[in-house]
């Protein structure tokens, strides 16, 4: 018998010898789809007869998840997961953090929104199966604490040319704090984006201390005090 054997589809194989009865068929690296193996048999003296075989080739699937953000307090996840080949993909499995709202898994392609609440560090997962394989596809994202202010200044009254350091004890992440001053008079602060600024006050009269605090998400939060300052007392005695 003589054979011969030969395929169509859309990528290539690798016949080991396409006039060998037992040929090896080699898939690897090959596109998925559909493809169709024929061999034709024949010897010298009959016509030859042709058989063919049908080849589903499939590949890992593979899935792509946009970047998340950085969230004040709350996160509303929009996730944006791409599938390049969605027929290749059998099941799903989603993995969100612990208390996430509605659901901490899921197995849809789409999950919809996704709500998390309280500051820290998270991560969201994706995983795709089917008989090839599994594609795994995370993403971190983080939720910062907005300020909580709890600010004061120790002495509301002082003598022109005291200093006084502010007191602070607020919360929140990746705090940035502006100072600044109204008064007719001047004020100077030590490092005014610092948290703990240590004030001076050259001039007398009424001063009101006003600090902006927020971070890179949240919105600021405005906090004053008001600081009276008095001449020093001065005493003289008459010429003797």
């Amino acid at each position: 018998l003589q054979f011969s054997w030969s395929f169509s589809g859309p990528g290539n194989i690798s016949i080991s010898d396409n006039t060998a009865p037992d040929p090896s068929l080699d898939f690897n690296g090959t596109e998925p789809g559909l493809y169709t193996i024929t061999v034709e048999v024949g010897n010298e003296a009959c016509d030859p007869i042709t058989q063919n075989f049908e080849v589903e080739v499939s590949a890992a699937p593979v899935v792509e998840l946009a970047e998340l953000d950085i969230y004040c307090e709350v996160a509303s996840l929009d996730l944006l997961p791409s599938y390049p080949n969605q027929s290749l993909v059998d099941s799903v499995f989603w993995q969100f953090p612990a208390g996430a709202m509605p659901v901490e898994e899921s197995n849809d392609l789409d999950p919809g929104n996704i709500t998390v609440e309280g500051p820290g560090d998270y991560t969201v997962s994706v995983s795709v199966f089917n008989a090839c394989g599994e594609s795994v596809a995370e993403q971190p994202f983080t939720i910062l604490q907005g300020p909580m202010l709890d600010l004061a200044i120790p002495a509301d009254t002082l003598c022109a040319g005291s200093s006084v350091m502010v007191e602070n004890n607020s919360t929140g992440d990746q705090l940035a704090y502006t100072w600044t001053y109204e008064g007719n008079g001047n004020v100077t602060f030590s490092d005014a984006t610092s948290p703990v600024p240590e004030a001076t006050f050259p001039d007398t009269g009424v001063f009101v201390l006003n600090v902006l605090v927020g971070n890179p998400v949240c919105d600021p939060v405005s906090w004053s005090d008001t600081v009276w300052v008095l001449e020093s007392p001065t005493v003289s005695f008459p010429a003797i």
